[in-house]
């Protein structure tokens, strides 16, 4: 998905948020491939899965964006 949406559309942006027993932002909202690349390979498991902490912690950062078109997704 990464690839697929820098590469052939460089006005999406993605954020990055990690959670385990708390929520974190890994990355603010960027189109640059290689740093969220980066990021993703640095997130590490541990401490459980709060994944409600995960989700309210992305809508904060899509609550702050001014895109027409936002999705969230979960992996």
């Amino acid at each position: 998905m990464l690839s697929t949406a820098t590469q052939y559309n460089a006005d999406v942006e993605i954020a990055i948020v990690s959670y385990n027993s708390t929520a974190t932002t890994t990355q603010i909202f960027t189109s640059n491939s290689t740093t969220l690349k980066s990021k993703i390979n640095q997130i590490t498991a541990s401490d459980g899965t709060n994944i409600q902490a995960g989700i309210k912690t992305a809508q904060s950062l899509l609550d702050a964006e001014t895109a027409e078109n936002e999705e969230l997704f979960e992996d």
